[in-house]
């Protein structure tokens, strides 16, 4: 959230957090794979370890949301170079691994990100779901479109 409109970002993420909490709680109940994909915010020697310290000791924005969405051991992670989730990373090769058919989708800044991981080809053999307390209010008019598509 460390960009221009990232204080903003971070009152519509506050409402969501717990929602996307919760969801992920009831995955995990669920046994069904848990998969943080995150910026590697211009960090391009960032690993896992680097990128949590990074959200919950240098003081961003976004670090309440980091503090209680933080990934646990059991989830998987995959660090993005840009905005696609799948171009430039190991997305596909991980979702093929755990056979995953179905995609649900949560994330603070649907309007470029996700929409761009919604719309790639993978998502045309898998089904994808937005859930929708764990999308910022003012993202559902996009979200709406990718739902009519």
């Amino acid at each position: 959230m460390e960009f221009v409109e990232g204080e903003q970002l971070l009152r519509q993420a506050l409402p969501m957090e717990k929602n996307i909490a919760a969801l992920k709680k009831r995955a995990i109940s669920a046994q069904v794979p848990v998969i943080y994909v995150n910026d590697n915010v211009g960090h391009w020697r960032s690993d896992l370890k680097t990128q949590i310290s990074h959200c919950l000791e240098d003081g961003v924005f976004g670090e309440p949301v980091a503090r209680l969405l933080a990934p646990d051991r059991s989830d998987y992670f995959v660090l993005k170079p840009k905005s696609s989730a799948f171009f430039g990373t190991t997305l596909h090769t991980l979702l093929q691994h755990l056979e995953v058919e179905t995609l649900v989708l949560t994330g603070m800044a649907a309007d470029v990100c996700i929409l761009f991981m919604a719309t790639m080809p993978i998502c045309a053999i898998t089904k994808s779901l937005f859930h929708p307390t764990a999308w910022p209010q003012t993202h559902h008019a996009k979200l709406a479109w990718l739902w009519k598509t």
